[in-house]
């Protein structure tokens, strides 16, 4: 199980919203793996197995709080990645907005920022936790990002939200 006590702190701390950028090709969370090797043999009960994140989804619903999740696409999907559509075709159902980015859009948004962003959770625009993975999507550490460089992530966030596509509509594209 990864241990981001820093995460978990902010999180018990939110009152308006919850931001997610998600970059790599793949996690190698072990605790995912094992639900993703599930899903390629056909064997993943999405309400089951995802049943607390979901719980937690409809508490944060309840008190009002919105959750928004970017996910950069690598094109084409890999099997991955529609193992995690699958999986937020259910979070979409208890209040989570998914939305995607093709990569190469998102390097030019990064380019134009004039910094090198990680992958991140925001807690009310206040609270930045940047989690560290390894080129294998290991998961390595977490950061709090200080307060001056918290503009930053904002503004990221925006031009992600801006530049991407609800999730409802991507999964008419034909890609």
């Amino acid at each position: 199980m990864v241990r981001a006590p820093l995460m978990l702190s902010a999180w018990k701390k939110i009152r308006k919203n919850i931001f997610r950028l998600e970059s790599l090709p793949k996690y190698n969370v072990p605790e995912d793996l094992v639900l993703f090797k599930k899903w390629k043999k056909g064997k993943l009960n999405v309400n089951f197995d995802f049943k607390d994140w979901f719980k937690n989804l409809e508490k944060i619903k309840k008190k009002g709080i919105k959750i928004q999740r970017v996910r950069i696409l690598p094109l084409p999907l890999s099997n991955y990645t529609k193992y995690e559509i699958d999986v937020w075709k259910h979070s979409i159902k208890y209040g989570e907005k998914i939305y995607f980015i093709k990569s190469k859009n998102y390097q030019k948004i990064k380019k134009s920022l004039h910094f090198k962003p990680k992958d991140f959770w925001a807690f009310d625009d206040k609270i930045v936790v940047i989690f560290y993975y390894n080129k294998k999507g290991n998961f390595i550490k977490e950061e709090l990002i200080s307060k001056d460089k918290i503009n930053n992530y904002k503004s990221l966030k925006r031009k992600l939200l801006q530049n991407s596509i609800p999730m409802k509509h991507f999964l008419k594209l034909k890609i």
